[in-house]
């Protein structure tokens, strides 16, 4: 005989037990922030077996008594005390409300600082120190003009040299020629030859005998014998940058040989790419005295300089300050634009 309970009873049990559910959730609460997903309307909850919106408002609004705000805000849930898994609620929670009042922190703004140039229009005619041999693609015989003072507009017979790239009409060449060894005044060894840039010369015509060659431009005295290279042209515009920190460099001598140094002369230094140093960079030149000086203090700060031509082992730089006469051996050390 079956027991048949009355349908009055069966609807008083189911309630009993869904308030049973509201104070006693038998779901445990571990994990639940994996559930939580975030759009563009809010913070939604996905429901797992066992809640219940009392012990969801405790999780979310530290309160269980706030549960009917929760129901409030997800008008789609009919009866308060029956949530299934897998469905989604819009849940709240007092730090979210709070740091959603907070304004925005403004972004940081990075200001870069502009960089600065140096614009040098002789950069052409610079030389440098070569410790290697400098292989040239002809000599200078004679000028038209049968002079041995050549200068911008002549015309001069090259002889090419067999052992290079032959000459061709409209290239362009740097005529140069070397100056004896020159050595390190600090430690005294043997640095290279002078490279002594003269002149910007333009092919116009080959003959088998020889070629000839206009000069447009002489930045010093052209003379026969003077050889030749293929030209390149260097930017005249040099961005300045630090120069390498902790480094140690000496003035060696001017391009010019002179023996006092001062401003807008170009004068060698005996560091170079090897060392880091590099087109652009800016050294203070100081003035130690006989004995070293007092260190490396600003009162002995006496002169900068910036590279313009970077070597394996030397660099050429332009004096563009200096408070009195600049001598050889004088100390260079690193300076900001």
């Amino acid at each position: 005989m079956k027991c048949i309970m009355p349908k009055r009873m069966v609807l008083c049990f189911a309630a009993c037990f869904s308030a049973l559910l509201l104070l006693f959730p038998i779901a445990s609460m571990a994990g639940i922030n994996d559930h939580i997903t975030k759009t563009e309307t809010g913070f939604y909850y996905t429901v797992q077996k066992g809640d219940t919106l009392w012990g969801l408002s405790k999780k979310f609004s530290d309160s269980p008594w706030q549960w009917p705000d929760l129901w409030h805000y997800n008008p789609k849930i009919k009866n308060p005390h029956l949530i299934y898994p897998g469905q989604k609620i819009q849940i709240y929670r007092k730090d979210w409300t709070e740091q959603a009042k907070k304004p925005a922190p403004k972004p940081v703004k990075i200001t870069k600082k502009p960089k600065q140039y140096l614009k040098f229009s002789r950069i052409n005619s610079v030389g440098f120190i070569t410790s290697t041999p400098l292989p040239s693609c002809g000599t200078i015989a004679g000028s038209f003009a049968q002079s041995d003072m050549i200068a911008q507009g002549d015309r001069v017979y090259i002889h090419a040299d067999p052992a290079n790239p032959p000459l061709s009409v409209g290239s362009r060449y740097t005529s140069f020629r070397t100056i004896s060894p020159i050595y390190d005044p600090e430690t005294g060894k043997k640095l290279g030859k002078q490279v002594y840039p003269t002149g910007l010369l333009e092919i116009e015509s080959i003959t088998p005998e020889f070629a000839v060659a206009k000069v447009l431009a002489s930045y010093h005295v052209i003379r026969v014998n003077d050889r030749i290279m293929p030209f390149e042209k260097r930017d005249e515009k040099i961005c300045l940058q630090e120069g390498v920190p902790g480094i140690s460099a000496s003035i060696v001598r001017s391009e010019e040989n002179r023996v006092m140094i001062c401003d807008d002369i170009v004068a060698f230094i005996n560091k170079g790419r090897l060392q880091g140093v590099m087109p652009g960079q800016i050294y203070d030149i100081y003035d130690l005295g006989d004995n070293g000086g007092p260190g490396l203090i600003a009162e002995n700060v006496i002169g900068r300089a910036v590279v313009l031509i970077s070597r394996s082992k030397t660099a050429t730089a332009l004096i563009t300050l200096s408070k009195r006469e600049i001598e050889s051996g004088m100390e260079l050390r690193a300076a900001a634009p």
